[in-house]
Order: structure tokens, then sequence, then C-alpha cells
């Protein structure tokens, strides 16, 4: 029995990116990418995210020349942007299959298999400049690709497809039929 009070002109509607500004105000004031995004919580991407812009911000704020840190501000705005855009790719594949469970598990496995990456590279202190693998072009051309399989209803075969083409970034064995959605990979 509730009702809405406020705003009073009722609710507002958004593209699938709620926020989505700069992160750059200028050299002095540059948000942090939570603040910067509102992005649907769907992989709880958000700590992660945040704390990649803490390292980011902290090699900026550490900087001693002027130009190199204005080379790191503009890479802090490339990565954010860049990673961001293909977050919202992973997560708006995932909600338009949400309804088709193979495929909606399938565009699960994309971002897990980027994530998964990601988080092998920074244990090999190999630091990513972008999250999820997104500095990967390679790995972000084939999730593309692989998005347009999944929302391709006519595609029957989606699944081998991707899988063969995962392959090169798979460390986890994701989208193995045998195990039926487990994964003992930590």
């Amino acid at each position: 029995n509730a009702s809405m009070v406020a705003p009073e002109s009722g609710p507002r509607r958004s593209g699938r990116l709620q926020s989505w500004f700069d992160p750059v105000l200028d050299s002095r004031r540059i948000m942090l990418p939570t603040a910067a995004l509102t992005l649907d919580p769907l992989h709880s991407t958000g700590i992660a995210h945040a704390l990649a812009g803490v390292e980011r911000l902290t090699a900026i704020i550490g900087c001693h020349s002027r130009a190199e840190q204005q080379e790191l501000i503009e890479r802090y705005r490339r990565s954010f942007l860049e990673e961001t855009e293909f977050l919202d790719t992973l997560v708006s594949t995932a909600y338009e299959t949400i309804e088709h469970f193979d495929r909606f598990t399938a565009a699960c496995m994309l971002y897990f298999a980027g994530a998964i990456r990601c988080e092998e590279r920074y244990q090999r202190d190999d630091v990513p400049t972008h999250l999820w693998n997104a500095d990967d072009r390679e790995f972000v051309e084939f999730v593309d690709w692989a998005c347009e399989r999944l929302l391709d209803r006519g595609d029957s075969r989606f699944d081998e497809k991707i899988r063969e083409r995962l392959r090169p970034w798979n460390t986890a064995g994701l989208m193995d039929p045998t195990v039926e959605n487990r994964y003992a990979y930590t």
C-alpha cells in the first residue's frame, strides 16, 4: 500500500549506466571509479574497481614529475573509461540473456574468465592497466564477438563456439559441460 512521495515528477529512467562521469575533474580532483560510475552490481565489481582506483591514484600522488603525473592522470582516465565500457558490455549481455540459463551462464563465464586472468596477472606481478583483462585487445574483441553470439537466439551452437575461442584465456576450465557449472578453481 506504499505510495511514492518523491520526486514529485515520478520515477526517473536512465540508460544502462545509471551515472557515468569522467573521473578526472582537473589535475587536483580525481574521482575513484565508484564515485564516477554507478553500474549494476551483478558481478560485485565495486570493491575491486575502487581498490584499483586507489592503487592508480597512489601512483599519481607519489609522482614528482609534472609531465609524468599528467601522463598517469590520462592513463587513469583511459583505463577507467575503457574498463567501464567493457564491464557494461559483460553485465548488459548477462541481463539480456538472463531468461535463457545456458546463455546467461555463458555470459557470466566471460566475466569470470576476464576476472581470473586479471587476478593471475596480479599474482605474477604483471599489474594490468585495466581490470577484468580489459587491456588485452584480443580478449576484448573475443568478448564482443561472444556477446554477439549470445544475443543471436538463432545460434544453437553458441556454447561450443565460445568455449573453443575462450581457450587461450580459460585457465579455470570454465564452460566445461561435464562439471555442470561447478568449478574447483580458486
